[in-house]
């Protein structure tokens, strides 16, 4: 048992007010004299001992009295859900938050206790074991025999996951929802981070005849800095880092923090430490650049000192470098103009010192089979392919090459739908003229990784297309652009393990300025790299999806995780396999002639230790109308409470009881006081 407002128990000296009472006004029977001792003696001594009895009978009746009072007044409450209810066999399952946040101040081990105190206080009910943080995982399903609950509590670690209570909380009502139809109870033991929950039409209501109790794990965190982010350039050709590497650093408590020392590791070595104050719940930005990278992966951290909470005060990402992949241009070299219809096209590719390509420019009749087949990246700039060139330039490009067609005055119609209108699942017809001020891209597929940057800036290319080509017969191409008038400008056709891209207008000033507009350059390094494949991402997250490409043999390397654990394979899909990142640090891939890395950190939110308002949230997962659909099979609708101190007494309200029980001995002790007090008279 345990008391709400435990200072009231000075109330007990309240109990001693009767005893000095009864000491004071003893009565003291009177010295009489009379001849006969004997007699004397007898009957005074019976009647003082009848007198004693009786009063002891008022004093213990008058003390208990009061200590009921004082017993109402510190609120007694038992901490069991059960009580009050009639719970004996109903059906709970205990949900347990095993998020990274639970790892703060053993918040987690707290929250195993906790547990292991709701199974002791149950007797016949049905529990299951739940653990959760973005997705849950049923521990033990709802059963009776709870000394398996405790021995696999007692297995339970902590995760590195972010927290989602609304899935939680539907993983588990689905759970009672298989059983039969009965009490049903779920307790969630978190500690209700304020970034735990969705808000809107996809929160989670609690169903009718579904009680929650929420029962708060840990005290609020004073303090805890993180890295959310960092920005960079994943894979660069150059043996320096030129770009900024950017990295953001948030103060999630109250209070600003001086001298947080922020260092950048690069293979386990120091490269430079900065110094930085951050204000109170925001972010200070910190720019690294002008270090040298070594050749192939390299494991790179952002190392934070300045709080308490180490576990998220390291970030890992990978930088890359590696060489510049090949790249050909086929083009018209037409009466000597040397190579001016390519000099736009090759001046955007090369252009900067982190470029990816090696580009070459030469005309068809200057390269052989052996030519292509060394290439990555292929361009065919308003250019006729003899049919044999043609036909290694396909099966280079079927077997993971990439391809971009641009058409113009010199592509004949007929000699391209002949080689590529069945590859491209497209047919090419002749030219549209736009005279005046010709016509713009109307419209574009601003979720393909191509128009990205136009996506983040919200604007669209001002180019004015004076000339392109006309499409028919879309068989297989998927229209990526379209000018404003509607025809396709931009189209993307898969080939094999490849994929194609075509443009309907020109890659110089033959039919459009495009050349001339900040559009061009971007644009066209996004079709490249779209093509040679998505860089790498410099890390990724605690529960995301990473693909784990297959051997050439077609089998999936042994996977390490962070911790050296050799993870079971996955199964393996056609050039790979995808699994879920479970762990912070870097996973490697265990190929048979190299290994790859990559680095997972927890979800920025997780860091954010601010608590959500349990009863807010109490409100908030049982607000819905309640009609006679919603209600349970006793005809009232279901509840939801806390397991908080304070709504265990109010709704247990022992302190009731004990007043009527109070109020019943001062009721006896009174009848009997007067009856004394009668019969004193009448003797």
């Amino acid at each position: 048992m345990s008391f709400l407002t435990p200072l009231f128990w000075l109330g007990l000296v309240a109990t001693a007010v009767p005893i000095i009472v009864h000491l004071v006004r003893r009565t003291r029977a009177p010295r009489v004299e009379f001849p006969s001792l004997m007699f004397v003696r007898r009957v005074p001594q019976e009647t003082i001992r009848r007198r004693r009895l009786q009063n002891l009978l008022l004093l213990i009746l008058r003390c208990l009295a009061l200590l009921l009072l004082v017993l109402a007044f510190v609120r007694p409450f038992l901490r069991t859900s059960g009580f009050g209810r009639g719970t004996t066999n109903g059906v709970e399952i205990i949900l347990i938050d095993r998020s990274f946040s639970m790892r703060y101040e053993n918040r987690f081990e707290q929250a195993l206790a906790r547990a292991k105190e709701l199974v002791n206080e149950r007797q016949r009910e049905q529990i299951g074991l739940v653990l959760f943080d973005e997705g849950f995982e049923v521990v033990v399903p709802p059963t009776a025999d709870h000394t398996r609950l405790r021995s696999e509590l007692v297995k339970l670690t902590a995760g590195f996951g972010a927290t989602d209570l609304d899935q939680a909380l539907r993983g588990a009502e689905s759970l009672l929802d298989r059983l039969p139809p009965g009490e049903r109870v779920i307790h969630l033991l978190s500690d209700f981070q304020s970034t735990s929950r969705k808000t809107g039409d996809t929160a989670y209501r609690a169903s009718s005849g579904v009680r929650i109790n929420l029962v708060k794990i840990g005290r609020p965190a004073a303090v805890n800095i993180a890295t959310s982010e960092v920005i960079g350039t994943a894979t660069i050709h150059q043996p320096k880092y030129i770009d900024p590497l950017t990295a953001r650093v948030a103060n999630y408590g109250p209070g600003k923090l001086d001298r947080v020392l922020v260092e950048l590791r690069l293979n386990d070595r120091t490269v430079e430490k900065r110094e930085i104050s951050i204000p109170e719940r925001d972010t200070q930005t910190i720019e690294f650049s002008g270090f040298n990278l070594n050749e192939g992966q390299n494991q790179a951290s952002i190392l934070l000192k300045g709080d308490s909470f180490e576990s998220d005060n390291r970030y890992d990402f990978i930088l890359r470098r590696q060489a510049r992949s090949k790249a050909l241009a086929l083009g018209s070299l037409v009466g000597g103009a040397s190579k001016s219809e390519s000099l736009y096209l090759t001046n955007a590719l090369a252009a900067g010192e982190n470029s990816p390509l090696e580009l070459v420019v030469r005309s068809p009749n200057q390269v052989s089979s052996a030519d292509i087949q060394e290439q990555r990246l292929i361009f065919v700039n308003d250019v006729n392919l003899p049919v044999g060139l043609a036909e290694v330039l396909i099966k280079q490009v079927e077997a993971g090459a990439g391809l971009i067609v641009a058409v113009g005055p010199r592509t004949e119609s007929v000699a391209f739908n002949k080689i590529f209108s069945s590859r491209l699942g497209l047919s090419l017809w002749g030219k549209v003229d736009r005279p005046g001020e010709g016509v713009t891209l109307g419209e574009v597929s601003a979720a393909h990784p191509i128009f990205e940057p136009f996506r983040r800036t919200g604007r669209l290319p001002t180019a004015q297309i004076r000339t392109y080509r006309e499409i028919k017969e879309l068989a297989g191409a998927v229209v990526l652009a379209s000018y404003d008038d509607g025809a396709p400008a931009l189209l993307e056709s898969k080939m094999g393990r490849g994929r194609a891209l075509l443009l309907t207008t020109t890659l110089d000033l033959t039919w459009n300025d495009l050349a001339l507009t900040p559009f061009y350059l971007p644009l066209l390094r996004q079709m490249a790299h779209h093509l040679l494949g998505a860089e790498p991402p410099l890390a990724e997250r605690v529960g995301g999806a990473v693909l784990v490409e297959a051997t050439p043999e077609g089998s999936l390397p042994p996977i390490d995780s962070p911790s050296g654990k050799r993870l079971p394979s996955p199964k393996s899909e056609i050039g790979g396999s995808v699994i879920t990142a479970t762990e912070t640090g870097f996973y490697r891939l265990r190929y048979p002639d190299r290994t790859n890395l990559f680095a997972v950190n927890i979800a920025a939110r997780e860091s954010d230790l601010t608590g959500l308002d349990t009863n807010q949230l109490l409100a908030e997962l049982t607000s819905r109308s309640v009609d006679n659909a919603e209600m349970g099979p006793s005809g009232s609708a279901a509840q939801t409470e806390s397991e908080g101190p304070a709504e265990l007494e109010a709704r247990q309200r022992i302190w009731f009881y004990l007043l009527i029980a109070a109020l019943l001995l001062f009721i006896t002790e009174g009848f009997i006081a007067r009856r004394l007090r009668t019969s004193k008279l009448i003797n």
